[in-house]
């Protein structure tokens, strides 16, 4: 098993890629500038292609992101996009970390917060209270891990979002948040 680890646009020219990526590597993207770079672009498509290989995807949420209830953000009904759905394919959710970065005051309102199947789906994780994630008024790191009690059913095409069950006010806050999620993508043809 090899270890692929890509840190910014610079980090691997095209030139120095050896080997191409299989569904047993550890495959790590660091820098979500990376999208538009060539090789970056080569590489997310090798990533894309490998069912079951482990991958990992690091989202920044900043202030504006957390408090807004626009499609596609924290406060928004759906949630924050974590990992995108893939058509024909199901994503597999292994973990999740929240980072907190306080600043200013903590986070006003909000709700309980998990990670759910994209598009209104199911919780997939436990929860974490609101005054011990955004609403805190000191930095905290967050595990959120798959529910165990019982399966759930995939949905083919969904990605994973982080909901919340009431949107955030900022008031005087101005902190920001990171998540890292680890997670598999597999081929359904469904």
């Amino acid at each position: 098993m090899g270890i692929f680890q890509v840190y910014g646009a610079q980090s691997i020219p095209p030139d120095k890629i050896e080997t191409t990526p299989t569904p047993t590597d550890l495959i790590e993207v660091r820098d979500a500038a990376l999208t538009n770079d060539a090789t970056a672009i080569s590489i997310a498509n090798a990533v894309q292609g490998l069912t079951g290989a482990i991958q990992y995807a690091e989202i920044a949420i900043p202030a504006a992101d957390i408090v807004s209830t626009a499609a596609g953000k924290l406060g928004h009904a759906a949630g924050q996009i974590l990992v995108a759905g893939q058509t024909g394919k199901v994503v597999e959710l292994l973990s999740a970390v929240l980072i907190y970065d306080y600043a200013g005051a903590g986070y006003g309102s909000g709700g309980n917060i998990t990670v759910n199947i994209s598009g209104g789906g199911a919780a997939l994780t436990g929860l974490i209270a609101a005054a011990n994630a955004l609403g805190a008024t000191s930095d905290k790191v967050i595990g959120f891990i798959p529910l165990s009690t019982a399966a759930l059913a995939m949905v083919s095409g969904a990605g994973l979002n982080l909901v919340t069950s009431a949107a955030f006010t900022a008031g005087s806050a101005t902190g920001v948040c990171r998540v890292k999620v680890a997670y598999r993508v597999h081929t359904t043809g469904l």
